[in-house]
């Protein structure tokens, strides 16, 4: 086939591309909320945007650049534990292969997990149930938020931190992370995501199941569907005006 008659593919071709999305590996997106000081406003900031042209923009987000480390004021990373009344969004996908893992937290003040199952770490479509919602209210107290789905496959995450007053960080020991057997024990049991733990006892850093291309966790980033169409639609003039 001529390389003329190929050319109105290309459009196509990107668009297929950009539509699945970036992967990007072992990164979470991050969003804090400010101004919560009203009562009843736990978990109610902000969820990270997954879009390309806003994070790039300085918007509503930002990868990890130091894994979901809540151990200790100030924070690690772009994770800002300073100050009062704020709730801390984070968002990954993971993939876990028989679909029992764990999760835990010991972060002052309260938090919250939300687990559901999706196609794959390119299309965040849910695939079931979500699982249910652990939340933690108390104050000073380790909780494990266990699931068994009965399938593997990948999850998408969605944990809130929330802090009133007095300081935001853990307790003791690891302030919030992952088994992939589904452990429902202590601190020494859960490894860090994407960072490893110098506060008290941990597992080191968090170990993923991986899928068949070797992938395990990170955040899915997409383009901005407004802009991508245009960004096509000029492609395709372009490509016509050479034929």
């Amino acid at each position: 086939m001529k390389l003329k008659a190929l050319l109105p593919l290309v459009p196509l071709t990107l668009a297929s591309a950009l539509g699945a999305g970036i992967w990007t590996p072992n990164q979470a997106l991050y969003l804090r909320t400010d101004g919560l000081n009203v009562g009843g406003d736990d978990f109610t900031g902000a969820t990270p945007s997954n879009d390309i042209s806003v994070l790039a923009a300085g918007g509503a987000g930002a990868l990890t650049d130091a894994g979901i480390d809540v151990d200790r004021e100030p924070g690690s990373g772009v994770i800002d534990l300073s100050g009062d009344n704020h709730d801390i969004v984070v968002t990954f996908q993971f993939y876990d292969a028989d679909g029992n893992f764990s999760f835990t937290e010991n972060y002052d003040d309260r938090v919250q997990v939300n687990i559901t199952p999706i196609v794959s770490n390119t299309d965040l479509t849910a695939r079931g149930d979500a699982g249910a919602t652990h939340q933690n209210t108390g104050w000073n107290a380790r909780t494990n938020a266990v699931y068994a789905f009965g399938a593997g496959g990948w999850f998408d995450a969605h944990v809130v931190f929330t802090e009133d007053g007095g300081g935001a960080q853990s307790a003791a020991d690891i302030g919030f992370g992952y088994n992939a057997a589904g452990s429902n024990g202590g601190a020494g049991d859960f490894g860090g995501i994407g960072y490893v733990p110098s506060f008290g006892a941990s597992a080191g850093q968090a170990v993923f199941d991986s899928d068949g291309n070797g992938n395990d966790w990170g955040s899915l980033l997409v383009p901005e569907p407004s802009s991508l169409l245009l960004s096509l639609g000029g492609l395709f003039v372009l490509f016509r005006r050479r034929r």
